[in-house]
């Protein structure tokens, strides 16, 4: 189920989740920084910029920031401590880069409870 979800948030749109799945502890109504502008975040990115459930308030990537994806320029992760936000969700689906992204928040002064990652089950 993992990558069908992967491809193709838009089918969630209209979902009875109280939460971005697979990101369990994002309520709606956050919000949101998006860390990741790969495949995985370009998918995310597709399914919340149609959604009226989540508020988006920056998208950064450790290695393309600056440049322009969908119409949003990708910041840089130094930038998450002059932002107002609920969650950052890491928008990958490998728990090693997970991980990296992580440790890069939390070594920026993020707290634990701000950063969401896809749940494992």
């Amino acid at each position: 189920m993992r990558a069908r979800v992967l491809h193709d948030f838009g089918s969630l749109q209209n979902s009875s989740y109280s939460f971005l799945y697979p990101y369990m502890n994002v309520r709606k109504e956050s919000r949101l920084i998006l860390y990741g502008a790969g495949a995985v975040g370009r998918s995310i990115m597709t399914y919340l910029m149609t959604s009226v459930d989540y508020t988006v308030v920056a998208w950064i990537d450790s290695n393309v920031s600056g440049e322009t994806i969908d119409g949003w320029v990708i910041g840089s992760v130094d930038d998450v401590n002059q932002l107002t936000y609920d969650y950052i969700v890491l928008a990958t689906n490998k728990l090693a880069y997970s991980h990296e992204m992580r440790m890069s928040l939390i070594a920026r002064g993020v707290g634990e409870d701000k950063i969401a990652e896809m749940s494992q089950e």
